[in-house]
């Protein structure tokens, strides 16, 4: 898959990402393990993101 697929799928999971942590902490509170929980795993898709555009970067400037 290429980088432009790939992050595009990213960002679609990090838009359900967030919707999904703005519901749960809204029930279960901001210091919930469930919210936190969902913290982490939004940070760990915009890391992924952020190492796609880099892949992406350096993939296209060593051409």
């Amino acid at each position: 898959m290429n980088n432009l697929n790939e992050g595009k799928m990213i960002l679609q999971e990090i838009s359900e990402k967030k919707r999904k942590l703005v519901e749960v902490a809204t029930e279960k509170g901001l210091h919930s393990s469930e919210t936190i929980l969902c913290s982490q795993e939004l940070d760990e898709l915009i890391n992924a993101f952020y190492r796609c555009i880099r892949t992406g970067y350096e993939l296209q400037n060593s051409r």
